[in-house]
């Protein structure tokens, strides 16, 4: 009885409440179709506002040349920029550079566009290259630059960059360069290529020469490097395919994964998430709170040896996981896959350990 008397009341409220909505909207009928319309009438205005406080832009396209002579190493440095370096075909330097001014008039834009030039410095066999406004370095977010750098072989490559778009393609010669919050993508590269990067986005392929890589909190794609890696990760996500070369990784944070390598792989890991695919070399992994997992082919052959302390060894392989004699709390595999070829010490701590061998394409046809 009680509960009716409740159902009563609230639909009488909602019959209330709807009854009110209905005479607002009688009383208001004007008011309502008038502000609708209101938006209508109002576009032109909007229009003519933004058309009226719209910037005027001045552009310019220049271009500089230096013979080689005694210099060895170029720098260029950028800041919210694009720039593209390519191998010169002879033995100048050249650089084509284009700048774009903003402003509220335009003859305000083309002071602006006036004053910006590129300084250039020559000490110690280097060129260093830098756009100045009024000698002092660009900051005006209402100036844009692009560079197009052509450099001959043998010589070194540096650049500093932030907030912008690099490219570097076919260069013959050493690259270094620091980035903070850029796209870089370096491809052809016959050189050692140092790259100290922030924030940013990384794709690298085609390089001989090697590679040392620092990753903040960046994202990185490389593949087909012939030589020694050497990896420095925080917080970074980084993938490594097609690797002809020793891989020395210190990881913290954030993942890393191997895949198709040639050479020996030792990796430090903290916190970090790991996977080894299809390694063609010995193995040296110790991790601290991050999973490690390894996709071994049995074609190659594997001896392991894994300890996992306040963690786990899952595999399916038909190795027993055993606890250590010492009472220490460890969880220990050892066995050997195929032809034991290649050695892998996997180390452990508050973290997985999954082993997965993958069969080989005679076993797999048979199966």
């Amino acid at each position: 009885m009680v509960f009716r008397k409740k159902r009563t009341i609230l639909l009488a409220s909602v019959a209330v409440l709807l009854l009110l909505s209905i005479l607002d909207v009688a009383f208001r009928k004007e008011e309502l179709f008038e502000a609708f319309g209101d938006q209508f009438l109002n576009n032109p205005r909007t229009e003519a506002y933004v058309k009226a406080h719209q910037e005027a832009e001045a552009t310019a396209e220049r271009q500089l040349e230096w013979k080689r002579q005694d210099l060895g190493d170029v720098k260029l440095t950028s800041a919210r920029g694009r720039i593209a370096v390519k191998r010169s075909p002879d033995d100048t330097i050249r650089l084509h550079y284009t700048v774009a001014a903003s402003a509220k008039d335009k003859e305000t834009a083309e002071r602006k566009l006036e004053a910006v030039k590129v300084e250039e410095r020559t000490a110690d066999g280097r060129l260093s290259l830098a756009a100045t406004a009024n000698g002092k370095p660009v900051d005006d977010g209402s100036v844009k630059l692009g560079y197009v750098l052509h450099i001959p072989g043998g010589m070194k490559l540096s650049l500093e960059s932030e907030n912008g778009f690099v490219t570097v393609d076919g260069v013959q010669g050493d690259v270094e360069i620091a980035s903070y919050s850029d796209i870089l993508e370096l491809t052809g590269v016959s050189g050692y290529v140092a790259v100290d990067a922030s924030y940013g986005s990384l794709y690298l392929s085609g390089i001989k020469g090697g590679l040392d890589y620092k990753n903040r909190y960046g994202e990185a794609t490389i593949e087909d490097v012939e030589g020694a890696i050497a990896l420095m990760s925080r917080t970074g996500y980084t993938h490594l395919t097609g690797i002809a070369g020793s891989i020395a990784a210190d990881a913290e944070s954030g993942s890393l994964h191997l895949r198709d390598t040639t050479g020996p792989v030792r990796i430090v890991g903290r916190g970090t998430a790991l996977q080894l695919e299809q390694i063609q070399g010995d193995i040296d992994v110790s991790t601290d709170s991050g999973d490690a997992t390894f996709i071994l082919p049995e074609a190659e052959g594997y001896a392991l040896s894994a300890s996992a302390q306040n963690g786990a060894i899952r595999t399916s392989l038909p190795f027993p996981v055993e606890p250590a004699a010492d009472d220490s709390g460890k969880s220990l595999l050892e066995g050997v896959i195929g032809t034991g070829r290649w050695s892998i010490d996997v180390q452990a701590v508050s973290a997985d350990i999954i082993l997965h061998a993958k069969p080989s394409l005679q076993q797999a046809d048979h199966k």
